[in-house]
Parts: C-alpha cells; structure tokens; sequence
C-alpha cells in the first residue's frame, strides 16, 4: 500500500494481532464479543494459553545467511508455502455475515488450509475455495450406515482429511455466555435485535450446571478404529492433550493428532 493509504486504512494501522481486539469490540455486538473472546471454565486455560506465549524465548542465532528462506511444510504428502493454516472455530456467522465462506477465501488467497465444519462447498465446487479438511464431532459416527454415506461425501468432494474433534462431545461451560443468556443458535445466525436494539427471549440459552443429553453414546477408539477402516483419507483427532492418549492415535491408526 502507498503511505497515504497506511496512513488512513484503519485495517493497517495494528501493530501486532492483540491490536485488533479493540477494533473488533468496537465493531461487534456485545454478545458476539464476547463470544468470541471468552472461553470455558473460568477461562483458566484462555488464561494459562496466553501467558504461555508470554513465556516462550526466541533465541536468534547471528550471522546466518538469510538470501533465500524457506517456511514450506509438508503434510500428508502436500507441501505448503508456509506452516500456518486456519482452525477450525464455529460461529463465524455471528462475528460476519456468511463467516465461513469469507474466512474460506481468505485461505485461499493465502494458499493455505481451512479446517471447516461445513458451509463452503458451493465455493469449493465453483474452484475458488481453499484446500480443506472436514471436522466432526462424531455425529456422523451414530450408525455403520451414517458412517459410511459421510466418509463417501467427503472422498468425492475432494476433502483433504477428516478432523475428528474429541473434545467437544457436550456443550462446553462458558460463563459469559450464561450470563449473557445466549442461545446457541445465534453462533450460526448472528445476534438478532429488534428497533429497540432487544434481543428475543433464547429459546436454546445456555444455562449453568445444564447439559445437553445425547441420543446416542459418544464415540470410543473403536470409533475411531471404525474410520481407519473406512477410508484412506488422512485421520487427525483433534483435542489430544495426554501421551497414552496420542499412543492410541498410533494404535488405531490415526494420521496426525492436534493439540488443543
């Protein structure tokens, strides 16, 4: 950009990726705010995340020669230009109209990977769309049948890996949402208010010490075992957090573990 446009382009003027949160609170509604800023359980592990960054040393070495560098990653066979790719993360649609889709070309002018649960196909289909896995929490598990039709749907749509979430198997504890009365359907749709800038009474709020029950039981690590026998696609669980867990991974197949 020109230094007149630097200058007067508010999107240019953060200094760091912290800069953009006042913007942003500024921008969004309250309840989408904080939405997006909060986390689960008295916000212990938003807190422990945060100032373990603080606590990481960047120890340069001097005298390097730095003409040509090269940040390429490959994964799964697939060379990337550089090792940043996009979580998933739900409720983009109630931060920006149509979230997924445009955080879905944004990923592909940056030639980098979308992790999506869903809502980008139409995008994929037109060839504009970025390189993708599919992520699932396990409902699509409830049956062989269900099972098999959803591993199909992915092959054929040129999905690049399926990214089986372990970690959000209930509806997780967030404080400001119950506070805030947020009803779960509004991460999908946005924050509707009426003239009086009213919100209506949530119909699916989330509320303390309550917890969805679930038609079905939650899927095991022969679940997972299930899967691998399934498809060749790369399987990578998402949420392992303890060593005999990632052990596991090993023992029943799975492709790459994510960490969160």
């Amino acid at each position: 950009p020109s230094m007149e446009q630097y200058l007067s382009d508010p999107l240019l003027q953060p200094v760091c990726v912290k800069d953009f949160e006042p913007l942003a609170k500024a921008k969004l509604d309250p309840l989408a705010y904080d939405y997006l800023v909060g986390g689960s359980e008295d916000e212990v592990s938003l807190r422990d995340n945060r100032s373990g960054f603080d606590r990481i040393i960047i120890r340069p070495k001097a005298l390097v020669d730095v003409h040509s560098i090269d940040l390429s990653v490959e994964i799964f066979g697939k060379k990337w230009d550089h090792p940043l790719f996009l979580c998933p993360a739900g409720g983009k649609n109630c931060i920006y109209p149509d979230g997924e889709n445009t955080v879905a070309r944004a990923a592909a002018a940056a030639k980098t990977l979308q992790i999506t649960n869903g809502g980008i196909q139409k995008l994929v289909e037109s060839g504009k769309g970025p390189a993708w896995w599919q992520v699932t929490t396990g409902g699509d598990f409830r049956t062989p049948q269900t099972m098999r039709a959803f591993v199909k749907r992915l092959e054929d749509q040129g999905c690049g890996a399926i990214c089986f979430t372990t970690d959000i198997m209930y509806v997780s504890h967030r404080e400001r949402n119950i506070r805030n009365k947020f009803d779960r359907s509004w991460g999908e749709t946005g924050i509707p208010r009426d003239a009086q800038g009213q919100t209506p009474p949530p119909r699916n709020p989330e509320r303390a010490g309550v917890y969805p029950s679930r038609p079905i039981p939650t899927p095991t690590w022969e679940t997972v075992r299930e899967l691998r026998a399934l498809t060749k696609l790369p399987i990578v669980l998402k949420g392992i957090l303890r060593s005999e867990d990632a052990r596991l991974c090993l023992e029943s197949g799975v492709s790459g573990i994510i960490v969160s």
